[in-house]
């Protein structure tokens, strides 16, 4: 996969999203592309107290990237962070 940019839907994704398209939306992107999109992320993340939090781009002690996220814990709890702040993460 050469990047983003190989994904045709990609440039209609407001239309995709507003339409709520499931079969799109929900669908299994391949890991390449995940972590290719999420390299260029700020965001942090920090797992205590049995939950995976999100913290926006601010530096915090023991944090770690969108890409470290998603490779520890999976892109359902890492969206699930970023939507809601926090996921519980079961040991």
């Amino acid at each position: 996969m050469s990047g983003l940019g190989s994904v045709k839907w990609l440039e209609e994704i407001k239309r995709i999203v507003n339409e709520q398209q499931r079969s799109i939306l929900d669908a299994e992107l391949p890991e390449e592309l995940v972590v290719g999109a999420l390299k260029s992320s700020k965001i942090r993340f920090v797992w205590s107290g049995g939950y995976l939090r999100c913290f926006g781009s601010e530096p915090r002690s023991g944090d770690f990237s969108a890409v470290e996220a998603f490779l520890r814990y999976g892109g359902h709890a890492l969206d699930e962070a970023y939507e809601y702040g926090s996921y519980e993460i079961e040991e």
